[in-house]
């Protein structure tokens, strides 16, 4: 339901549960497998931050806008579980457009904020809806279901996740027939930082590194992300038969934790000897998550699962992944950078891959073995594995001998000059520098 722009009547709001939990009427539930975003909380640590969502219709009128306080109740306040420490005040404009908090509507617990994203979910073929977040420490339970036309801006936030769920998704169980890239689609995120390991109950606990899992759709663009600290179980991206997707200008880097509770971490030497078995097979099963993962939406199963993204049904129609350009992005400490650990049926095509550096992959830096029309250059490669350790710069279904790396092409993609190689790690012990857990650029927005 889309509301009066004027309107301020809190009597509109029929779901009882606003701002706590999906409702039990299922108007404002979406389920993914065995999950649901009625967990989909937020909030944070600070006395108070504002969140805000705008809906544009085509002729760029505010059709609808919330905005809502979160924060931190006063010690005053007697309570007696952990979420009930936290508040959401749902803030009304009054006649002169200010936007007003009314304390007397306070509500304890955290914020449900899966309803935000709602209110473009009848609209997104023809509405814009902006939302923002405050530039300050957040907190998140659950994944965010993101429909089209929807602009994400973090402000340079930093988001503590929770649990193991990944941040957000364009799809659901209700998108089962969805083809061709017929999705929700048009979507922007940037401007955050996700940090997958929790202190903030006295113990560490570090969640798998899922960030954006995308299906079906066209024009994304993901911007100034950084993902760190994460349990390495997962891919942060999963790019399933999406084309026209852009990744720049953001950073991945230390996402190897082995254990959720424990600082251990997959090292060359603690994976065991785990080197590639023959010039034509393309990986170890430990090797395989992909921080960017680029697959097509494959028809043919194994005894009836899913290639592509098993935790859902989807139309399983091979639609391909094209046009996808990764790009001014730090990929540090991770296992696999970019490509996909299966050779099965369609090709995924026009893949460009520049201007990145890669720092410390323990498999191939970029794997890419079924894949067309791809440029990979202007990339810097620092200890990097090679084929006796576990991978490579660049796989593509026969090794690229880092030795003697000049220009190699066939029909698939070429290895320009332009990529640099630097230190290269070309046996299992053999001691190396130390990297740094933080990335060494001026522009980090995870400090």
């Amino acid at each position: 339901m889309i509301k009066d722009e004027n309107s301020q009547d809190e009597s509109e709001v029929h779901c009882k549960f606003q701002g706590i939990s999906a409702c039990e009427c299922k108007c404002n539930f979406i389920k993914l497998a065995s999950f649901s975003t009625d967990n989909s909380h937020i909030w944070t640590d600070k006395k108070s931050a504002v969140i805000k969502a705008i809906l544009k219709d085509k002729k760029n009128k505010v059709v609808n806008e919330k905005y809502v306080q979160i924060g931190k109740t006063p010690s005053n306040d007697k309570v007696k579980a952990e979420r009930n420490c936290y508040y959401y005040i749902i803030g009304r404009k009054d006649k002169s457009g200010k936007v007003v908090y009314d304390n007397s509507k306070r509500r304890i617990g955290q914020y449900y904020i899966q309803e935000l994203f709602e209110l473009n979910r009848l609209t997104e073929k023809k509405y814009k809806l902006y939302i923002t977040l405050p530039k300050t420490n957040l907190y998140t339970n659950g994944y965010y279901r993101i429909f089209g036309n929807t602009t994400f801006d973090g402000s340079g936030c930093i988001i503590t996740k929770t649990n193991d769920n990944p941040f957000m998704i364009n799809f659901d169980d209700l998108d089962s027939n969805t083809v061709k890239y017929s999705g929700s689609s048009n979507i922007t995120v940037k401007n955050m930082t996700v940090d997958c390991t929790d202190k903030s109950d006295g113990t560490i606990n570090h969640y798998i590194n899922g960030f954006f899992y995308m299906a079906h759709c066209s024009n994304v663009v993901v911007d100034h992300i950084a993902v760190k600290n994460g349990r390495y179980n997962g891919h942060v991206f999963q790019i399933t038969g999406a084309r026209n997707v852009t990744v720049s200008d953001s950073k991945f880097y230390n996402l190897l934790y082995i254990n959720r509770n424990t600082n251990r971490r997959y090292t060359r030497e603690n994976c065991g000897n785990r080197k590639e078995k023959n010039p034509e097979y393309y990986g170890n099963p430990l090797f395989n998550y992909e921080v960017i993962q680029i697959e097509p939406d494959f028809s043919n199963t194994n005894n009836g699962t899913a290639f592509a993204l098993p935790t859902i049904k989807m139309s399983n129609d091979d639609t391909v992944s094209k046009d996808v350009t990764i790009e001014f992005c730090r990929f540090e400490n991770v296992m696999r950078a970019i490509g996909n650990h299966s050779t099965k049926v369609k090709i995924c095509n026009r893949i460009t891959i520049y201007n990145n550096i890669f720092v410390n992959t323990l498999g191939h830096a970029v794997v890419l073995p079924r894949y067309n029309y791809v440029t990979v250059c202007n990339n810097i490669f620092n200890k990097i594995s090679t084929k006796q350790v576990g991978g490579s710069l660049v796989y593509y279904g026969k090794y690229i001998e880092v030795n003697t790396m000049n220009v190699y092409e066939n029909l698939m993609f070429n290895v320009y000059n332009g990529c640099n190689k630097i230190n290269i790690v070309d046996y299992w012990g053999k001691s190396h520098t130390k990297i740094d857990d933080k990335p060494n650029t001026n522009t980090d927005t995870t400090k």
